[in-house]
């Protein structure tokens, strides 16, 4: 039987924290030696201690994740990111198949 322990968010905690941590050294190198995705996540500046405990603790993911990048989270606050296309579609599918089989 599966348990959550609580290491798990202590895990999830070190996995973001690694996460910023390489996508602030991704910022600091040139552009054309990033991948495309590299380039999409990379912080050209230092996050502040506000968005880093912000992304850090955002309860939509505390626990058990999923994993998503700072700069991502920032433009979501921002209003700057949001779901497109197919995307946004199938996760309203989803949600509906979820609401009606729960």
């Amino acid at each position: 039987m599966y348990d959550i322990k609580w290491t798990i968010p202590h895990c999830v905690l070190s996995l973001r924290l690694i996460g910023q941590a390489i996508d602030v050294f991704d910022g600091t190198q040139r552009e054309e030696k990033l991948s495309k995705g590299q380039r999409e996540t990379a912080l050209r500046t230092l996050p502040t201690f506000l968005e880093i405990s912000g992304h850090v603790f955002y309860p939509g993911s505390f626990m058990i994740g999923p994993q998503f990048s700072l700069r991502r989270y920032v433009d979501f606050v921002k209003g700057e990111f949001s779901p497109v296309g197919n995307r946004y579609i199938f996760l309203l599918y989803c949600l509906a198949i979820s609401t009606v089989t729960y």
